[in-house]
């Protein structure tokens, strides 16, 4: 089970999910939203089987690894009256404003930084409506109001929707993603083929070069993967379990070979 915002089910999913449906046509992905995770501390009780969360999420016991980095835009109606493609301090200042509480109903680490920054850089929302995901765009398509996201998640909602793309007239506001695991299945091998997918490689280019490299296969080349706090056990779990139950993971049969096919078998469906 893999969770992620509403934001990385529309800008990042569709991606691993043509990687995976190509390397482990038989696996069953389940994607959940971020609440399940907050809510019962998922990675550790084992519900939740890896997350792409923001930097500044704790981390504490568990394996990151950062997956890429994004920028805020401001995503208007196609037909706003603000035409700017750079919108000027009091341009921003005077819109009305969609946030977005991804958390529980609350505010998380991402607004926790925008609202930083605006302070930082004298810009302020006046927020209008709080939702509860990037359904904000659509708010935005309709009214005269602006709604902040993230670049890659406006650039994918405006093939869709009536919006345009604009910035802000101050410095890029960076949003760093990383992919967080539990110690019980860093050494799964489903789990670690799963989780080359994610990062966007095949499972056999990613064994290919981690072998050329000497590298252990569930390390990215330059030793990005890292755990926070104290070092984790790293004895394997025994168990096979389906992914769509939250056990892609934990998935670990000995058997697993080398193969996609016998990979698959740590994480399909019963």
């Amino acid at each position: 089970m893999l969770a992620c915002s509403d934001g990385d089910q529309i800008a990042s999913v569709p991606r691993i999910a043509t990687v995976l449906a190509r390397e482990m046509p038989h696996a069953q992905l389940h994607v959940v939203s971020i609440d399940p995770l907050a809510a019962s501390d998922g990675l550790a009780a084992g519900t939740v089987d890896g997350s792409l969360s923001p930097v500044g999420v704790p981390t504490e016991g568990l394996h990151t690894e950062p997956l890429y980095t994004d920028e805020a835009v401001v995503v208007l109606r196609a037909d706003h009256p603000i035409r700017s493609r750079r919108l000027s301090r009091e341009q921003f200042n005077s819109l009305r404003h969609i946030d977005v509480w991804l958390v529980l109903g609350r505010a998380g680490v991402g607004n926790q930084v925008a609202a930083a920054y605006f302070k930082r850089h004298g810009t302020v929302r006046n927020v209008a409506v709080i939702v509860p995901g990037f359904a904000a765009a659509m708010v935005a398509a309709a009214t005269d109001m602006a709604a902040g996201m993230p670049r890659r998640v406006a650039e994918h909602l405006a093939r869709h929707l009536p919006l345009r793309v604009a910035h802000i007239s101050a410095p890029p506001m960076r949003i760093q993603l990383q992919l967080v695991w539990h110690a019980r299945t860093h050494e799964d091998p489903g789990a670690r083929t799963f989780r080359s997918l994610i990062r966007g490689r095949s499972a056999s280019r990613h064994r290919a070069r981690a072998g050329r490299a000497g590298l252990h296969p569930s390390r990215p080349r330059g030793g990005h993967a890292r755990v926070s706090g104290s070092r984790p056990s790293r004895r394997r779990c025994p168990g096979a379990r389906s992914m769509s139950s939250g056990s892609a993971c934990r998935a670990a049969s000995a058997a697993c070979s080398s193969s996609s096919r016998s990979c698959e078998s740590s994480v399909r469906h019963r």
